[in-house]
């Protein structure tokens, strides 16, 4: 049976369909795996961001204790007690931001590895 090639040539089109769909399916993986490594790494930046912003935290309350425990004692001025307080506040703003930062981060991770979608 003759076909003039044509067997040869759907044999061709098929390979070449499977070459781009290889194409497609390495690609897809490719950017699979750059979404969960962005969404890791950005948790790990998420957490050294909340502890860095702890500690901030920490040494401004201290600033604010040691400013309010000198005015008291009337060696310190009221300035000083108004500018460690406002540190302070701008410490714990930043400390909620990192926590807050910390669970979307999670959200992410989870939606990127697909387990935010599966029953535990």
């Amino acid at each position: 049976m003759v076909d003039g090639g044509s067997r040869e040539a759907r044999i061709a089109i098929a390979h070449s369909e499977i070459s781009t769909a290889r194409g497609s399916l390495d690609q897809a993986r490719d950017t699979a795996v750059q979404q969960v490594t962005n969404a890791c790494d950005s948790l790990h930046t998420s957490f050294a961001e909340y502890e860095a912003a702890l500690v901030l935290n920490n040494a401004a309350e201290t600033a604010y204790g040691a400013a309010f425990d000198a005015y008291r004692h009337s060696v310190g001025t009221y300035i000083d007690v108004v500018d460690a307080e406002t540190e302070l506040s701008q410490a714990q703003s930043e400390k909620e931001d990192a926590h807050a930062n910390v669970f979307t981060a999670a959200a992410g991770r989870a939606f990127a590895t697909g387990s935010i979608l599966s029953k535990q």
